[in-house]
């Protein structure tokens, strides 16, 4: 499910999807990696999750001047997650 679609929900460069108890935070612009440590923790209190994880590098980082980052900077990553949709459940890695 996402959660936060950046121009969609008013967060320009910030995409967070949340995978079971995992959390994918995908930040693509300079100015919001300055603002990314906040919305982390706010998102940590609401949604509890297990672990909280870089999405990986997009060309937009790059090209913004931010270091590449990708990987666990919260929690831990469990082997998989078990994700429902639609009534389904799956085992993703």
């Amino acid at each position: 499910m996402r959660l936060i679609h950046a121009e969609s929900d008013g967060l320009p460069g910030l995409v967070v999807d949340r995978y079971g108890d995992v959390l994918v935070m995908q930040i693509g612009s300079a100015g919001r990696s300055t603002g990314a440590t906040p919305i982390a923790d706010i998102l940590q209190e609401l949604c509890n999750p297990r672990a909280f994880t870089s999405a990986p590098n997009s060309d937009s980082r790059a090209l913004e001047g931010l270091e590449p980052r990708n990987g666990v900077f919260r929690g831990s990553l469990p082997k998989d997650v078990e994700v429902i949709e639609h009534g389904l459940r799956f085992r993703v890695d």
